[in-house]
């Protein structure tokens, strides 16, 4: 008998599952050290099984990101916008879309990324189509300060390839009321219990504004 007949067959690889994990790590926020070590070791075989670097790999390091914030109050979050949307981007394209048909193509990414960012844009600058949270930072500046800082997080436009890479709008950093403010938008399924299946789809997704200060995170 040949090599090739003896030889086992190569093991299939699972959908990817460490992107969803690392949204879910990071907002609302892990606050158990052991259980998000857990799962960078989880993260790490997955990456380890398709032949990848961990080094690079952007769930792994927006885990160690929040890993280092529990264990040391601080955190670098300079490309955290740029691994926060690349981790929602790929759980997205790797979380399994009901009553698809894999033979029919769907939209193409630039449009999914618009239909994202219009539906980003509306709760940003109107308040509708999801949730608005400020932090107990934001509320301690005071009414006038607070006024002054949701202005500039509805009329913020500065967007470009650093700070929002798949042109969704969802994430910045900017200066308001003397302070370094972030805002984010997440993506929760209908119930609140875990990433929503499509982001592009207001339908199936609850979406989550939270204005806080840079120095909260």
């Amino acid at each position: 008998m040949s090599d090739q007949q003896h030889a086992s067959p190569r093991p299939l690889i699972a959908r990817p599952e460490r992107f969803a994990a690392a949204v879910l790590i990071v907002d609302p926020g892990a606050s158990n050290p052991s259980g998000v070590a857990h799962a960078i070791v989880q993260a790490c075989a997955e990456v380890r099984q398709e032949g990848g670097s961990t080094r690079d790999d952007p769930a792994v390091r927006l885990m160690v990101t929040q890993l280092a914030w529990l264990c040391r109050g601080d955190s670098d979050i300079e490309d955290y916008g740029e691994l926060l949307a690349e981790c929602r981007r790929r759980s997205s394209d790797a979380a399994p879309k009901p009553n698809s048909d894999p033979s029919e193509p769907g939209p193409s990414q630039n449009n999914r990324s618009a239909q994202i960012a219009a539906l980003n844009d509306r709760l940003r600058q109107t308040g509708t189509g999801g949730r608005v949270v400020v932090t107990r930072g934001i509320n301690a500046l005071g009414p006038e300060r607070v006024a002054e800082v949701m202005a500039a997080v509805i009329g913020f436009d500065a967007f470009n390839p650093d700070n929002d890479p798949h042109c969704e709008h969802d994430c910045a950093i900017l200066e308001a009321a003397g302070e370094r403010i972030l805002f984010k938008i997440d993506y929760y399924d209908a119930d609140l219990v875990g990433a929503s299946p499509d982001p592009s789809d207001p339908d199936v997704t609850t979406r989550v504004l939270t204005v806080m200060l840079a120095s909260e995170y």
